[in-house]
C-alpha cells in the first residue's frame, strides 16, 4: 500500500509538473511581441497629447479659423487613427486568448470591452465623417455621447473589479479557515493551492480596479473639456483637456517603459532557457557518443586513455577524498606498502 501511495503521489506531482509547463507555454503564446508593445506605446501617448493640443489651441485662440483647419484635418483625424488601431491591436489580443474553459471568463470580459470600444471608435468615425455634410452641432453632440460612454463604462469596470477583489479577500479567509481545521497533509496542500489562486487573483482585480477609476477621472476631465469647448461655448474649459492629456501621456509612457523592459527580461529568460536545453542535449550527445567509442573499443581491443593522477596536495583533491587512501601522500603510500616487506627480509 505504501508503493502504491508513493507511486500515485509521484504520478500526480509529474501530471501538476505538465501542467504548470503547458501553463507557462500558454502564458508565453499570450505575451505581446516588442513590436506590439512599440506600437501600442506610440498609439496610447500620441492620441492624449494630440487631444491636449486641440484643447489648449481652443484655449488660447477660440474661434480662430487656423483652430478650425487643424481640427479637421490634422488633431481629428490623427485621434481617430489612433483609436482605430487600438481597435485592432485590441482584437488581436482579444482573439488569441485561447478557447478554454479555463480562459472563458477573461475572454468574455476582453470581448465585451472590445464592443464597447468599437462602437465608440466607429461613433467618433462617423462623426468627423458627417462633420462634412451635415449641421455643425451633430458631430459635437456624437463626440459628447461617445466619451460619456466611455466614462459610464470605465466607472463600471471600477465598481465590478473592486466587488471581484473583495470576493477573492473573503473565499480567501474562509479557505485560511479551513486549512487550519484540516489535518490531512494532502488537503492541506489543496487548500495552500487555492489561498495562492485567490490571492493572485485579488492582487490582479485591484489593480485593474485601479487602473478604471484612473481612467474615469482622466475621461471626466476629458468629458467636461468637451462639453465646456463644443456645446457650451466656453474654452477656457479646455484647461481640463489639457490637463486630462498630459496625465494620460505621462501614465501611458511609464507604462510603455514598463512593458518594453519587461518583454525584454521575458525574451532573455527564455533565450536563456532554450541555450540552457540546447547545452543538455550537447551534453547527453557527448555522452552517448564516448560510451560508443568505449563499447567499440572495448570489442577491438583498444587502449582507452589513462585517467590522470590528481595531486593530492590540493585543497580540492582533499575536499573530494572520500577514503583515507586518497588523503594520504604518494610517499606514505609508497611507505606503507614497502614497510612490511623490509621487515620480513630483515627477519629472515
Amino acid at each position: 500500500m505504501a508503493k502504491d501511495s508513493d507511486k500515485i503521489r509521484d504520478n500526480q506531482d509529474i501530471f501538476e509538473y505538465k501542467q504548470d509547463v503547458i501553463d507557462q507555454v500558454e502564458a508565453r503564446e499570450q505575451e505581446p511581441s516588442l513590436a506590439e508593445i512599440h506600437m501600442n506605446g506610440v498609439i496610447n501617448v500620441v492620441e492624449p497629447i494630440d487631444l491636449a493640443t486641440f484643447f489648449g489651441l481652443s484655449a488660447v485662440m477660440p474661434g480662430s479659423p487656423l483652430l478650425a483647419t487643424l481640427g479637421r484635418f490634422l488633431l481629428f483625424p490623427l485621434s481617430i487613427i489612433c483609436e482605430l488601431a487600438r481597435v485592432v491591436l485590441g482584437w488581436r489580443a482579444t482573439l488569441n486568448i485561447p478557447d478554454t474553459e479555463e480562459h472563458n471568463l477573461e475572454r468574455n470580459e476582453a470581448l465585451g470591452h472590445m464592443l464597447i470600444d468599437t462602437v465608440m471608435t466607429a461613433s467618433m468615425g462617423v462623426a468627423f465623417v458627417g462633420g462634412f455634410f451635415w449641421a455643425a452641432t451633430l458631430s459635437p453632440l456624437i463626440f459628447v455621447g461617445a466619451s460619456l460612454l466611455g466614462v459610464v463604462v470605465s466607472g463600471l469596470n471600477a465598481i465590478d473589479y473592486h466587488n471581484k477583489a473583495e470576493g477573492q479577500k473573503t473565499e480567501r479567509g474562509l479557505l485560511h479557515d479551513l486549512r487550519d481545521r484540516e489535518m490531512n497533509h494532502e488537503k492541506r496542500k489543496v487548500l495552500n493551492n487555492k489561498i495562492t489562486q485567490t490571492y493572485v487573483k485579488e492582487k490582479a482585480y485591484r489593480a485593474k480596479a485601479k487602473i478604471n477609476a484612473i481612467t474615469l477621472v482622466l475621461n471626466g476631465l476629458g468629458l467636461a473639456a468637451l462639453v465646456g469647448v463644443m456645446l457650451m461655448g466656453l474654452p477656457a474649459l479646455g484647461v481640463l483637456g489639457v490637463a486630462s492629456g498630459v496625465i494620460s501621456a505621462a501614465i501611458m509612457g511609464k507604462k510603455y517603459y514598463d512593458d518594453r523592459q519587461a518583454a525584454k527580461k521575458s525574451a532573455r529568460r527564455h533565450r536563456l532557457s532554450s541555450l540552457r536545453d540546447d547545452g543538455d542535449e550537447i551534453r547527453s550527445e557527448k555522452t552517448t557518443t564516448t560510451g560508443l567509442f568505449e563499447r567499440l573499443g572495448g570489442c577491438f581491443g583498444w587502449s582507452q586513455p589513462k585517467p590522470k593522477r590528481e595531486n593530492s596536495h590540493s585543497f580540492f583533491s582533499l575536499r573530494r577524498s572520500s577514503t583515507i587512501e586518497d588523503v594520504i601522500e604518494p610517499q606514505e603510500q609508497e611507505s606503507a606498502v614497502i614497510a612490511p616487506v623490509v621487515r620480513k627480509l630483515s627477519f629472515n
